[in-house]
């Protein structure tokens, strides 16, 4: 069986961009002990008006604890967590304990039914009840692998929300790889870097953990290489002696790091060589407009000056933060052209 990093290489395709998504749920499935899928759906029954319901609509915390939670380990969780995901489950709230985890228990296909899943519950709680089988944590600062956050009803909304958390994105401890399952109805679970204070959310996210958790207290994993490289070359523009370059690249397992950039040109004789390493740390709010967990940070721009007349062959790669041999993704100009040939006069 080829390794993880072998495995990421196999599928890697210089000119094919739009893999990270693709690359963190390979990457996590290799990891996850194997489950055998149990069939997803069954006729949904209606939420019930229960406590948990009530909970969950007015924010309040209850306490339902009955006895001991079966004893997990965090692998265990984010295994469980795992499941659903590459079930690609779909988000539906009234659905109310309609959908079964690996051992055949059933939970309701949402936010905190998903944690409750993974948590190995046995039923669906509210993002109301779930504190109450839970132990608060101090911080933030304090989340481990497995660990979930819980925001009650706030900030202009009608409901709570829950994520699972897996690791820390970045090392300042305000960007996270979790766990998510938050709509709209039939939209599958995703496994993502999240905000801890989510942008447009007025709702306070609390980190809580699994009362009886099993194996070492571990800290969370660092941020792993699930991801290539991602980006654009927006400009290759042949000018009187030189060539104008302009772009932009991200490495979502380092979402707000700047990443390097190596630009090749083939000259007109034919050689091709490397002429220029960069990192691309230049503002760029359009980037951040629409991929707002990234920051603005992560844009470049050149002259190659002194080259003699003819056409090139532009080519731009993002080197990967990890900075492991052979890891890297070419960008695409215009997202879709993987050499850009420009004429210098």
């Amino acid at each position: 069986m080829p390794t993880q990093h072998e495995w990421r290489r196999q599928l890697r395709s210089r000119g094919a961009l739009a893999t990270a998504g693709a690359l963190v749920t390979a990457a996590a499935a290799i990891t996850a002990v194997a489950l055998v899928p149990a069939a997803v759906g069954g006729t949904p029954s209606a939420r019930p008006n229960t406590l948990m319901n009530q909970a969950e609509q007015d924010g309040t915390v209850h306490d339902l604890r009955q006895g001991s939670e079966p004893a997990i380990s965090r692998a265990e969780i984010i295994q469980r967590a795992q499941y659903w995901l590459n079930l690609a489950v779909p988000y539906n709230r009234d659905a109310y304990n309609s959908v079964p985890g690996p051992d055949g228990a059933k939970y309701t296909p949402d936010c905190s039914g998903y944690a409750s899943m993974a948590w190995n519950l046995g039923t669906s709680y509210g993002s109301g009840t779930l504190p109450g089988v839970a132990v608060k944590l101090g911080s933030t600062n304090d989340l481990l692998q497995g660990d979930i956050l819980v925001a009650q009803v706030g900030g202009g909304k009608p409901t709570g929300h829950v994520a699972i958390f897996d690791k820390w994105a970045d090392s300042a401890r305000t960007q996270y790889w979790g766990y998510d399952h938050g709509g709209p109805k039939g939209a599958p679970p995703r496994y993502a870097v999240f905000a801890v204070d989510r942008p447009n959310d007025g709702r306070v996210y609390v980190p809580y953990r699994h009362p009886n958790l099993t194996g070492p207290n571990d800290p969370a994993p660092a941020p792993g290489d699930f991801s290539q490289p991602d980006g654009d070359v927006n400009d290759a523009i042949g000018q009187a002696g030189k060539i104008y370059i302009r772009g932009w690249v991200v490495d979502a397992d380092t979402p707000t790091a700047p990443a390097d950039v190596h630009i090749y040109l083939t000259f007109p004789d034919g050689q091709r060589q490397l002429v220029r390493t960069m990192e691309a740390a230049l503002p760029r709010q359009d980037v951040a407009d629409v991929y707002p967990q990234y920051g603005p940070t992560h844009g470049f721009e050149v002259f190659l000056s002194g080259l003699p007349a003819g056409r090139y062959g532009v080519e731009v790669f993002g080197i990967d933060t990890s900075n492991q041999q052979d890891d890297y993704a070419q960008l695409l100009y215009g997202r879709t052209v993987p050499t850009k040939f420009v004429d210098v006069a």
